[in-house]
């Protein structure tokens, strides 16, 4: 259940990573040292902050997006004493 919920979060982490990856790799390849460290350390930044805004604007609504993805009744409060 909590599967789709990680898989959102992760999502986000790896979109900041390939942007920052690829904005490293154009600064490095030009020589601009300083503005890829600059990229790198801004992407550190924003990574956790990001992750932490999503979880807490999902946590509110995590019994409505646990039904949305159709749980048995057995499973729904094992899911909710998971998250």
């Amino acid at each position: 259940m909590t599967l789709p919920i990680v898989l959102l979060l992760a999502a986000v982490g790896e979109g900041i990573g390939v942007g920052t990856a690829s904005f490293i790799s154009r600064h490095l390849s030009a020589g601009e040292y300083l503005e890829a460290s600059r990229g790198a350390s801004t992407a550190l930044a924003l990574a956790a902050p990001i992750d932490l805004v999503v979880t807490a604007a999902l946590l509110p609504s995590l019994r409505g997006i646990f039904a949305t993805l159709g749980p048995t009744p057995t499973i729904t409060p094992v899911a909710l004493d998971y998250q």
